[in-house]
């Protein structure tokens, strides 16, 4: 297993094949905030550099939910404090 950067993201290398396969798992929809679109950008470099690493296989735990809903819109435009 790799490390991380954030708890919202599994690192996996499947040694045999290469593959490297990565979870989002970012309640309650793998929703984008500019948070965790750092941690997947900092995980897919981390990847990059491993030569180990033949491909890259992201999944959502969320199976046959959902994979991710998009950009975080309250994140996009810093909404939280009038909303909540």
């Amino acid at each position: 297993m790799f490390h991380c950067f954030a708890i919202t993201i599994s690192t996996y290398l499947f040694v045999l094949t290469g593959i490297a396969s990565f979870t989002l798992s970012q309640p309650p929809v793998n929703s984008l905030d500019g948070e965790f679109l750092t941690n997947i950008a900092d995980t897919m470099k981390n990847l990059e550099k491993d030569s180990s690493v033949s491909g890259i296989l992201v999944t959502s735990k969320f199976h046959g939910k959902v994979f991710s809903s998009g950009l975080n819109i309250f994140d996009m435009f810093d909404k939280y404090s009038f909303y909540v």
